[in-house]
């Protein structure tokens, strides 16, 4: 049996390469390698190759005008600048940290949530239920 599939590939490869072969004898002509001229057996024309010289070329421009300023304004007055004062808050700092309610919602929500899930999907379903805990938690 396994001879049988080598021989198949062997035989589909060589039938895919014989029929792409026309695809790659173009020996260069669509590319624009011949140039255009009769270049079979070494007769082209020389001069192609040859360099090619050429007189510079003068460009001639307007001479440029100039236009006077419009005029002068006086300098910008800068003053002192003037900031109104400091608002004033009274009222308790803002907490930074953790909410302690948060964290007992995330914990409840997370036992509850591993309880729902069997297998692959029990780490899914634990953190699920933290982050749902977790947000009904900060809201007391």
């Amino acid at each position: 049996m396994n001879t049988t599939k080598k021989t198949l590939c062997v035989l589909i490869s060589g039938v895919t390469l014989a029929m792409a072969a026309p695809a790659f004898a173009d020996h260069g002509r669509d590319r624009g390698w011949d140039r255009g001229r009769g270049q079979a057996y070494g007769h082209y024309d020389r001069s192609y190759h040859r360099p090619h010289y050429y007189a510079p070329r003068v460009v001639v421009a307007p001479a440029p005008v100039y236009y006077p300023a419009a005029g002068y304004y006086p300098p910008p007055v800068y003053a002192a600048p003037v900031y109104a004062p400091a608002p004033v808050v009274y009222g308790p700092a803002p907490m930074y940290g953790v909410n302690p309610n948060a964290a007992i919602g995330a914990v409840a929500g997370a036992v509850i949530g591993s309880q729902f899930g069997h297998g692959g999907d029990r780490f899914a379903t634990t953190a699920v239920g933290a982050v749902i805990g977790g947000i009904l938690g900060s809201g007391f």
